[in-house]
């Protein structure tokens, strides 16, 4: 498993196409997650930051080792949420439980915890 991060990278600000953290599972060359703050509400539309690329508002971020913390403050913004996206075709289990997403591809695992819920 690969874990990639921008740490404080604008923190707060509006973003473009950043994807500030990227988790990529070496089991299928699509076993993939990331997690972003929409930066419009249409998931075909083509601004930027769009649906899935970019962040509307970019969140503080931190890593250690293989563990990454995002906090978004969205309070604000008219999207008010986050979401993540699955490579769901390279991922052989995926699992909720509670406020916890649980996948795994090969050998590797990532989970993502959202204190929102999911």
């Amino acid at each position: 498993a690969q874990l990639s991060t921008v740490v404080d990278h604008k923190t707060g600000r509006r973003g473009h196409q950043q994807h500030v953290m990227d988790i990529k599972l070496a089991g299928h060359p699509m076993a993939r997650l990331w997690v972003n703050h929409p930066g419009e509400d249409d998931p075909w539309g083509s601004q930027r930051p769009s649906y899935w690329a970019g962040s509307g508002i970019l969140p503080r971020v931190a890593q250690h080792r293989d563990l990454a913390m995002l906090i978004f403050d969205t309070e604000e913004h008219r999207n008010n949420w986050t979401h993540a996206y699955l490579g769901r075709d390279g991922l052989e289990e995926v699992m909720m439980e509670g406020n916890w997403l649980i996948t795994r591809s090969g050998r590797g695992f990532a989970s993502l915890c959202a204190t929102n819920g999911l």
